[in-house]
């Protein structure tokens, strides 16, 4: 450590999560959700796990990756129990994908620009669209109301 120069240690080069953020849709409700699960679709159909946040740690935000391929579009699943299936909501997320220099340690990260978040109404029953560029994950870029 003591021979690398400023530029050989990567400590912000990652592509940014896209950042949720859940609120209930009424005070009197838990101000944390219980659990959360959240697949993301891939483009041969199939289903990947992606986060699984049980009852034991109540939260009220993830970060999910997006995509990083040729694709524009994301397709996550998100429910609140792996038992109860049936009600869930498809988040889809469609972008333009921009490559950015970080550094010569970090090379480039993703940054998605003009993202258009369209969501299922089950459990979630309202949206709304904080930022629509995810260049950061500092700041959420969603708001779900349950």
């Amino acid at each position: 450590m003591i021979s690398c120069e400023e530029d050989d240690i990567c400590l912000d080069g990652k592509t940014s999560q896209l950042f949720l953020k859940f609120q209930p849709r009424h005070s009197a409700d838990s101000l944390r959700m219980d659990s959360i699960i959240v697949y993301r679709k891939e483009p041969n159909g199939n289903f990947d796990l992606v986060l699984a946040k049980s009852k034991n740690n109540p939260i009220d935000s993830i970060k999910v990756s997006l995509r990083i391929d040729e694709v524009n579009q994301t397709q996550l699943i998100l429910t609140k129990r792996r038992a109860d299936i049936s009600l869930y909501d498809t988040l889809t997320l469609n972008y333009n994908r921009e490559l950015a220099f970080g550094s010569k340690a970090c090379g480039y990260k993703v940054e998605y620009i003009q993202v258009d978040y369209q969501i299922t109404q089950q459990f979630f029953v309202e949206k709304e669209d904080l930022d629509t560029n995810i260049t950061n994950e500092e700041t959420p870029h969603i708001l779900l109301y349950y």
